[in-house]
């Protein structure tokens, strides 16, 4: 998969947010991404059709500091934690966790 691009709905205009109108150029599908560079946010649309901000947690919007000691390692949370860890693999997956094999994609990134 050398040279493969992952291209994601994109904006950089602040405050902008994807849409749940069907007819606005910001539309997003269930599952499907959209970011902000402007603001840094990932976002995407759950099976009730709202939209969420990736990664964000009401119990939690503090992402832990970055330094030296923490180099190569990745962010991981548990829905209510984020921390550093060392990564079992140098690769990750994103996968939409559904499971009624409707053609969803499973996308897996090595980072070797």
């Amino acid at each position: 998969m050398a040279g493969t691009k992952f291209k994601i709905k994109q904006t950089s205009i602040p405050g902008r947010k994807p849409s749940t109108d069907p007819n606005s150029p910001a539309y997003i599908e269930q599952g499907e991404f959209a970011i902000n560079v402007s603001d840094r946010i990932l976002y995407s649309k759950d099976s009730g059709g709202d939209i969420f901000e990736v990664g964000a947690s009401a119990a939690s919007g503090v992402i832990p500091e970055q330094s030296a000691s923490n180099s190569g390692m990745v962010l991981t949370t548990n829905g209510s934690t984020i921390s550093w860890e060392t990564p079992a693999a140098k690769q990750f997956t994103l996968d939409g966790g559904d499971s009624d094999d409707n053609g969803d994609a499973t996308i897996t990134f090595d980072l070797n």
